[in-house]
């Protein structure tokens, strides 16, 4: 049986979970199959998936798993004592950290590593001696391997047939080196899928290959392909249109992302009613009361600028991979600015922020601004009527 490693590049609901979903649970079929893992960074993704996976036969086949667990059960655990000895007997756990762990800070602002290199301890592990900093995970299940090349490699084999990767614009730095081990070095089959608009997150802090932060099919072009073997696919047209958006919330989005190819529509179920505007505060109770939207915010400290008739709140980075009939955006005001005047500056971090919010509705996307917002004549988004049936 010939197994292609294969990299989908996608967009926004484009369908690459329900892809990776439905291409897993018909391997699973198979009764020499071993176990298929489908891995994501994100909780919500997960559980996203584990939904997904009740509709199929064979759905037990397969196990959902974050990709922190997946390091840590199948590459650190069943090694740690390589490096560290005294963990023999003992659990090893996750230490969430963000930014960078074992930096400390002078009085005049001034940073520097406060471990030495080859002390280990102090450099993966909290003062305990038994939690992996986040941060730190992918790097030490890389130096697991290099010590343990064949062992790591062959229990692998043993265990899996298939692992499926979703959202894997969310993979950094050493984050790399562990997939370019598995595509090259194992007999594991790998599927990858994401969509590098949608680089809301990163699994962790780092400065290592931070020109392909979001970027993997360039990673795998420049350091894992070559051109006497091709160990990945890279696919940039199975999963272009999207068939959760209708087209005037693809239109907006692609205003927002204008650096990529354009993303088309799929979707015409709501031809009449579907739109992308925006809603003065004014209206803005209006809108929900007619529309019952699912409101997007920046983070928790924006809740107080949500409407009280509001059911449901979700943070804009949190909702990659789901999907709701209309939904509502409460912009920053950098993002109110940008929309303004789509020439201004806005970071990568906003823009893809907004890219994912703007992209979760099926039907209709509001996004809420002051009374007296003004756009341009020839602005891609126009103001919603109040009056109107839309």
């Amino acid at each position: 049986m010939v197994r292609n490693n294969i990299c989908y590049i996608a967009s926004a609901g484009a369908g690459k979970t329900t892809k990776l979903v439905k291409d897993a649970a018909i391997n699973a079929t198979n009764d020499s199959c071993k176990k298929i893992a489908i891995i994501t960074y994100t909780q919500n993704n997960q559980a996203h998936i584990r939904s997904k996976l009740e509709q199929y036969e064979f759905g037990y086949k397969i196990v959902v798993m974050g990709w922190f667990e997946f390091l840590l059960k199948h590459w650190i655990t069943p090694f740690k004592t390589m490096i560290f000895p005294h963990l023999i007997d003992s659990h090893i756990g996750i230490a969430p950290v963000e930014g960078k762990s074992g930096i400390k800070k002078l009085s005049d602002g001034r940073t520097f590593v406060a471990y030495q290199k080859e002390d280990y301890s102090k450099k993966y592990l909290t003062t305990e001696g038994s939690k992996v900093y986040t941060d730190k995970i992918s790097e030490l299940a890389y130096e697991l391997y290099t010590r343990n090349e064949t062992d790591v490699i062959e229990r692998l084999n043993s265990i899996f047939d298939f692992l499926y990767f979703d959202e894997c614009q969310d993979f950094v730095g050493y984050d790399y080196e562990i997939l370019k081990i598995l595509l090259v070095k194992s007999k594991i089959c790998c599927v990858l899928a994401g969509d590098p608009r949608q680089h809301t997150y990163s699994t962790h802090a780092t400065s290592k290959y931070k020109k392909f932060s979001g970027d993997i099919a360039t990673f795998i072009q420049e350091n894992i392909n070559r051109k006497r073997k091709q160990y990945v696919i890279i696919d940039k047209t199975s999963l272009v249109k999207s068939h959760r958006c209708p087209p005037s919330i693809c239109n907006f989005a692609n205003v927002i992302m204008s650096q990529f190819p354009k993303m088309e529509s799929a979707n015409m179920r709501y031809y009449q009613t579907e739109h992308c505007k925006l809603v003065r505060q004014k209206d803005a109770e209006n809108y929900i009361n007619r529309f019952n939207p699912i409101a997007l915010i920046w983070n928790h400290s924006a809740k107080d600028k949500v409407h009280s008739n509001i059911s449901r709140i979700y943070n804009m980075g949190e909702v990659k991979g789901l999907d709701f009939l209309n939904i509502i955006v409460y912009p920053t005001k950098t993002m109110e600015k940008w929309i303004k005047d789509t020439n201004t500056e806005l970071s990568r971090e906003a823009r893809a922020k907004l890219y994912v919010a703007v992209t979760r509705a099926e039907i209709s996307t509001g996004i809420v601004v002051p009374d007296d917002f003004h756009i341009p004549l020839n602005s891609k988004i126009q103001f919603w009527d109040n009056n109107s049936g839309i």
